[in-house]
């Protein structure tokens, strides 16, 4: 008799709560975009001023991605991999991008350097979130389990 295979059936729940960890991130990067240059303005005017602070992510990405990813390949701890990051660094961007609008109403340091923490946060853990799908999920159902 033939081999019934699982499917992903038998990892549906898995792949949905790795989804929804990237969808929170993904969620926050355009309300991020919309709102922060709004906070900024009421400190600053100089547009050139706050489209360079607003770029500022998008460097931090560049070096703390690969940087964190290769971490999350090399580390070997009794929950995984990529849990120990996960686990520190989304709670962190997550009380950091809320703490946001208040930080506004505060001081433009307040500001700066809460969106410093969530970047550095939400960029370290980027890498390994990403990754943690092929971790979890058979090769062979990879492909169905992106479009979960």
């Amino acid at each position: 008799m033939a081999k019934q295979k699982k499917g992903l059936k038998g990892y549906y729940l898995i792949t949905f709560l790795i989804g929804l960890g990237f969808f929170t991130m993904g969620l926050m990067d355009p309300l991020y975009d919309t709102y922060v240059p709004i906070f900024l303005s009421r400190f600053m005017e100089s547009k050139a001023l706050i489209g360079a602070i607003m770029t500022f992510d998008n460097i931090l990405a560049i070096f703390l991605i690969p940087i964190f990813s290769a971490l999350s390949d090399r580390v070997q701890t009794p929950i995984g991999r990529r849990m120990p990051f996960i686990i520190i660094c989304l709670p962190v961007s997550a009380v950091a991008f809320g703490l946001i609008p208040f930080s506004a109403l505060s001081s433009l340091w307040f500001l700066i350097i809460l969106l410093f923490i969530l970047n550095l946060f939400k960029q370290a853990v980027r890498g390994p979130v990403v990754a943690l799908m092929p971790d979890m999920i058979p090769a062979d159902l990879r492909s169905e389990a992106n479009g979960v």
